[in-house]
């Protein structure tokens, strides 16, 4: 959660720094930590002891972006620096759903050029062999470069969505 620029419910100034604060994981509300110890800590709105937000965080097993093992669990990739941290387990099924549905996009983007990459190459060879049988071949640079790229970029899309589809 954001709280950097939120104000305080109890002195109602604005938290300039999250490491000054903290906020109640049962009402989301945010204070000041030495507001809190004032009040002994209580939480202003829901009127019970603060829920600490740390108790709920929910950590990823693998960096999303970079596919580092994330143990002992951090806030962030020691690898890439991408969050592997979320408020809640909630908010963790939300994006991994995200990540789910890109990894598909991915594949099928992939598959999509694999197979004009391969069409590509079987009208190639259909018209290699229509002019063989008339004593003419040719070689076209443009037609590699456009097997070599569409396959090449088919198959990275296609590998980046299935390694995608084990993010924990």
């Amino acid at each position: 959660m954001q709280i950097a620029g939120q104000k305080c419910k109890i002195c109602d100034k604005v938290i300039l720094m999250a490491s000054d604060a903290t906020w109640c994981a049962r009402c989301k509300t945010t204070v000041h930590i030495e507001c809190l110890t004032d009040r002994q800590g209580v939480c202003p709105v829901c009127a019970k002891p603060l829920d600490r937000p740390e108790q709920h965080f929910y950590y990823s097993k693998f960096c999303s972006v970079c596919g580092a093992r994330n143990t002992p669990p951090k806030s962030n990739c020691s690898n890439c620096g991408n969050a592997t941290q979320w408020d809640s387990e909630e908010e963790y099924v939300a994006f991994r759903c995200h990540v789910m549905a890109s990894s598909r996009s991915q594949m099928f983007i992939g598959l999509v050029q694999i197979g004009f990459g391969l069409l590509v190459v079987m009208g190639y060879l259909l018209a290699l062999g229509l002019l063989l049988q008339s004593g003419r071949w040719f070689v076209s640079g443009l037609v590699i470069f456009a097997v070599i790229y569409l396959l090449g970029r088919g198959g990275k899309n296609f590998w980046n969505g299935w390694c995608m589809r084990s993010f924990e």
